[in-house]
């Protein structure tokens, strides 16, 4: 006979669709009571209410829910007998799961919704860096995805869900917290200030408090949650100027060996007041005046990941001080030839898959080493997710020949380090010619008082002929 479970589902229902199975890894926990076709009641703590069912499906590598539809085996807690219903919302958090009995009323069992055990014995303090299309943003999904997230078996389902190396994932709510610096981004929208508040409809009635922002929001999220890893992600960091978004918080990011900020500093009035009533930190051995909000000191499970694109001319450079605070990651644009799916993408020199094409990675191969001989750096080189798709002659002008044009080539016109040419004869490229952006769009071509008009896709073809990138070519169908 089946039995009865209640499982807090408040971390993974509004996420899970139907049908998928979601892995549970314990901690040291024994689970021999959970045998298959038990049925798992979900109870979502944060609305009190229950709202679905899950099957259990038990095999040699653990037990995996799945989520069911309809609510067949739905109960209440008036109708378990010795149910301790008034303490269901203390015992139950969000990474927990209660067997109910009758004989031994509620037994509560630690259990974690993730392949991966939560660890907080790293701090990741990271800058992933590189050229554009490198994977930096990908790069940060995956260190996430290996260390909060929910791993799901999505075989049987045709709803999209995130991909990380190969696997799907579910991010819990409240441990990532996004941003993108930009020039206008300043320390009040990063941490928080004063904003005027209407308090009715009318809009009479104007009070004044303090809105916390991202990093606010995260180191409340991780000074509360001291067992779980809270990350926050900055986007394009060198396009912002970091010494003014960060102010007097550029001290914390000294780290002792435990993951710790290795000096407190003391936060304004202001914000002082909002984390004395926000911070829940029962933990007697951080000291009184972090507890309050009277310091600020970065926790070790508090972790911040950001990327840079090497080819933005950035507004307002680094200092080195701010720089050693951080560890550097740089994504190489191409690291063998054990490429993923960009292997297959095509450029189409023409406006649909019956055009001629070239191969993408074949492309930016022969393109980077031109890039690199041009400005004498690898930073301007396209990464092998410059695009995620193939693409057509009109997006690749539009997407990649006018990148090439506006940061390396413009500015070489007329020099020999100018690869924006066209060679007739694949075999001669000697014999070449110029062209700017603007004669490859427009299609059209003075010769003396002669106007001549050339097709994009000829022109095209002739620079991938200067590029020596290798043209497929489409046989017409009879």
């Amino acid at each position: 006979m089946s039995k009865f479970f209640i499982i807090n589902t408040e971390a993974i229902s509004e996420f899970l669709p139907v049908g998928i199975s979601v892995s549970l890894s314990t901690t040291g926990v024994d689970l021999s009571s959970i045998e298959n076709d038990d049925v798992l009641i979900g109870y979502n703590n944060r609305t009190q209410q229950f709202h679905c069912h899950y099957q259990a499906i038990k095999d040699d590598s653990g037990v995996k829910l799945v989520k069911q539809l309809d609510k067949k085996h739905s109960i209440n807690i008036k109708d378990i007998s010795n149910f301790p219903s008034t303490t269901l919302s203390s015992i139950l958090s969000p990474m927990s799961i209660c067997i109910i009995n009758e004989a031994l009323g509620v037994k509560l069992l630690k259990i974690l919704y993730s392949e991966n055990n939560y660890d907080c014995t790293k701090t990741f303090q990271q800058v992933i860096f590189g050229a554009p299309g490198t994977g930096k943003s990908y790069s940060i999904n995956k260190t996430i995805g290996e260390n909060v997230t929910v791993k799901v078996d999505s075989s049987d389902s045709k709803v999209p869900l995130p991909q990380v190396g190969g696997d799907k994932y579910i991010i819990p709510d409240k441990m990532v917290f996004r941003t993108t610096f930009h020039p206008e981004y300043d320390y009040a929208q990063f941490v928080g200030c004063y904003k005027p508040i209407v308090a009715d409809e009318d809009g009479k009635d104007v009070t004044y408090q303090f809105v916390p922002q991202v990093f606010t929001d995260a180191y409340v999220e991780a000074w509360n949650n001291p067992n779980k890893p809270v990350f926050l992600v900055i986007e394009e960091i060198n396009r912002g100027n970091c010494a003014q978004i960060f102010g007097d918080i550029f001290q914390l990011l000294d780290r002792n060996k435990d993951g710790e900020s290795e000096y407190s500093i003391q936060p304004d009035k202001d914000l002082q007041k909002y984390l004395s009533k926000k911070l829940e930190i029962n933990d007697s051995n951080v000291d009184e005046s972090i507890r309050n909000g009277e310091a600020l000191l970065l926790p070790k499970n508090f972790n911040i990941l950001a990327t840079m694109n090497t080819s933005d001319q950035s507004l307002y450079p680094m200092d080195s001080a701010f720089k050693r605070r951080w560890d550097w990651k740089y994504t190489p644009t191409i690291t063998d030839d054990k490429y993923g799916k960009s292997k297959n993408f095509k450029i189409y020199l023409g406006d649909n898959a019956k055009s001629d094409c070239c191969n993408w990675i074949d492309f930016i191969k022969a393109v980077n080493q031109r890039i690199k001989d041009a400005t004498k750096s690898e930073d301007k080189q396209l990464g092998e997710y410059f695009i995620k798709h193939d693409v057509y002659i009109d997006e690749f002008i539009s997407k990649v020949m006018f990148y090439l044009w506006t940061d390396v080539c413009k500015e070489n016109y007329s020099t020999k380090d100018n690869f924006f040419r066209t060679a007739k004869d694949k075999n001669d490229r000697d014999k070449n010619e110029e062209f700017t952006f603007n004669e490859l769009v427009s299609e059209i071509k003075k010769d003396g008082s002669t106007t001549i008009t050339i097709l994009k896709a000829e022109r095209l073809q002739q620079f991938m002929n200067y590029l020596d990138v290798k043209i497929e070519k489409i046989t017409p169908e009879p």
